[in-house]
């Protein structure tokens, strides 16, 4: 978003001044955490959660300066990017050809009370890009090379989605039983990485209305051959839009690894208590005759 866009949407919002600090003969400017904790809002807007602060401040990184703000009894609402998270380092590294230099521990993304998925189609980031809503004007070419790539943007989008659902289901596994509003009329689209299978199939859900149950899911079935690193760009951006289009519906995204795609399937839906399950027409009759044999429709 551009600078003035922001500063048009922050209008009527308090800004508490940054702290100036001198670092190798250069005033950087810094978060005052010690000015927010005397001010003590109720909620307090902070970005960039995974930046590095300048050495001599208090705390080395953002995320521990939040934590030292939420201890203080204030709210907080924070960004970060998925390719800070620590346990994706490597991935990002081997899909992205990145080494992302900013990161911070899972433990904070887990200890969130709300996260907040603001998704962006690749061309809509990337026009943003262009049009010098994110960079400055002497940036924008290098980074639309480089990073901004559309293949890469195409596997951030998928990490994220990934990285939801796996919250998402963390969360609903730790929620008691009698809290939880479950019910035995669950449905579960399964999704394809290939062919227009997994969009017929949530379409049948929506004009069927079991989408109108409390919880449905769309289930992706990772197997080895469908790493991120190992599908080419065409089938990757199917993939993506796919997901997207299941979370845009209202469905909860989750992807799992295995190599049996039909025991997979059975176990989630025995586990969360699926009633139903809708699937694409299937390329092979084994598949099919698993499922009907278990008798869940």
């Amino acid at each position: 978003m551009a600078v003035v866009q922001i500063a048009q949407l922050a209008e009527g919002l308090e800004v508490i001044p940054r702290r100036r600090q001198e670092y190798h003969g250069v005033s950087v400017e810094e978060m005052d955490v010690e000015a927010i904790l005397a001010r003590k809002p109720q909620v307090a807007l902070i970005d960039e959660l995974a930046h590095t602060n300048v050495p001599g401040s208090q705390n080395v990184k953002r995320y521990q300066d939040v934590q030292d703000i939420l201890a203080s009894g204030i709210h907080v609402i924070t960004t970060m990017n998925v390719q800070h998270l620590e346990s994706l380092y490597d991935t990002v590294e081997k899909v992205v050809g990145v080494k992302i230099r900013e990161r911070l521990p899972d433990s904070i993304l887990a200890d969130a009370d709300q996260i907040v998925d603001v998704d962006l189609t690749t061309e809509d980031l990337r026009k943003r890009l262009e049009t010098g809503k994110i960079y400055p004007k002497g940036l924008i070419e290098t980074a639309l090379t480089n990073f901004f790539r559309s293949s890469n943007l195409e596997k951030l989008r998928e990490l994220t989605l990934r990285e939801l659902a796996s919250q998402i289901d963390l969360r609903r596994r730790e929620t008691p039983e009698e809290e939880s509003s479950v019910t035995p009329d669950q449905v579960m689209v399964c999704l394809s990485s290939r062919g227009p299978n997994s969009e017929k199939a949530l379409a049948l859900c929506i004009a069927s209305g079991r989408e109108a149950q409390p919880n449905w899911y769309a289930f992706y079935v990772q197997t080895p051959s469908e790493e991120a690193t190992a599908i080419d760009a065409q089938t990757q951006r199917l993939l993506s839009n796919t997901l997207t289009l299941a979370k845009q519906l209202g469905a909860l995204v989750l992807t799992y690894k295995g190599e049996d795609i039909a025991d997979t399937i059975l176990r989630f839906a025995r586990e969360y208590r699926v009633g139903h399950i809708v699937l694409g027409a299937p390329h092979f009759r084994p598949f099919w005759k698993r499922l009907g044999e278990i008798g869940i429709f």
